[in-house]
């Protein structure tokens, strides 16, 4: 009599096998989920910072240099240095709508208003506040001594608050 030779796998051996492969399909596709949910809200922050980076450097700029500053809750008015080349007597950045706008007067005349960031673009402002703080200059004369800007992106999904604190460069006298 001749031994008996197994020539292939037990059923147990198989369906241990595939147990074990299905456990690690598993790990290997909740690992590639994880990533590119990672991926994606990575993503979302970092156009979220850029478009805020492109709106407050600008604002930025414009309050260091300003010659007066008004606020008012969800907008600000900037007089920038005289003379100025253009012959832009103010400037003014607005959430009105949904929409971040930018409007310069030049002369007495306002240009129509420019909008920065609108209610309809992918990252979207949520809410602009600004506020002033008050003190005194070096004369002791009242002066706005900081500028705290609030801009609340949303993507639809999460917010983004983005806030700077600017020391306009000028003495701001009311």
């Amino acid at each position: 009599m001749t031994p008996n030779r197994r020539n292939g796998f037990t059923l147990i051996e198989l369906m241990i096998a595939m147990a074990m492969a299905t456990v690690l399909l598993g790990a290997l596709a909740f690992g590639m989920q994880s990533s590119f949910k990672t991926y994606s809200e990575n993503d979302r922050v970092a156009q979220s910072t850029q478009a805020a980076r492109v709106v407050l450097w600008r604002l930025i700029s414009e309050v260091r240099t300003a010659q007066s500053i008004t606020t008012n809750g969800n907008s600000i008015r900037i007089v920038p240095p005289q003379p100025d080349p253009g012959n832009v007597t103010a400037i003014e950045y607005s959430f009105t709508g949904g929409s971040l706008l930018y409007t310069q007067t030049v002369g007495a005349t306002p240009l129509p208003p420019n909008t920065l960031m609108g209610a309809t673009e992918e990252i979207h402002v949520n809410s602009f506040l600004v506020a002033a703080e008050t003190g005194e200059d070096a004369d002791g004369n009242p002066a706005i001594v900081n500028v705290i800007i609030t801009l609340q992106l949303t993507d639809g999904v999460e917010v983004y608050p983005h806030t700077v604190t600017i020391a306009p460069r000028r003495a701001q006298l009311y």
